[in-house]
């Protein structure tokens, strides 16, 4: 009910601020009765991104393991303290990438003159950064867990 708080000194002098006010009820009796809203729905790939982020940063934050099979050779094995750098370190990758996979992110590098152009350039870089999360996911996917 976040969205709720605050609403009617936020939307002051809007026209339509009541019936966005029911909808906005709506999504909240929809978020605690079956946990997500419709809108969860509408943008699946971008929810599922900003949860991702979410999950990897909580993630970082709190675990107690390392990532297995990185290339340790570099350090001394015994450094745990290299190993936990390392796994930060990939983990910090993923998030990026993660936030930089959608074309929207790159909006302000778009030229106004040229748009086409540049919309395919930023679509190319989003979806570049996707590909390399997804091979990243393919290694450490099953190390996600604590």
């Amino acid at each position: 009910m976040n969205a709720l708080k605050g609403y009617w000194k936020r939307t002051k002098g809007e026209s339509h601020r009541f019936n966005n006010f029911l909808w906005q009820l709506r999504y909240a009796v929809e978020r605690a009765w079956k946990g997500y809203d419709c809108t969860d729905i509408f943008n699946m790939d971008c929810n599922l991104r900003d949860k991702f982020v979410i999950l990897l940063k909580e993630f970082d934050k709190n675990r107690s393991t390392e990532f297995s099979g990185i290339d340790f050779t570099k350090h001394v094995l015994d450094d745990c303290k290299n190993k936990d750098i390392e796994t930060s370190e990939i983990i910090n990758k993923m998030t990026y990438l993660a936030e930089h996979s959608c074309w929207d992110d790159f909006i302000d590098e778009m030229d106004e003159n040229s748009v086409d152009e540049s919309f395919e350039i930023v679509k190319e870089k989003a979806q570049n950064n996707l590909n390399e999360l997804c091979d990243m996911l393919k290694i450490y996917f099953w190390q996600l867990w604590d």
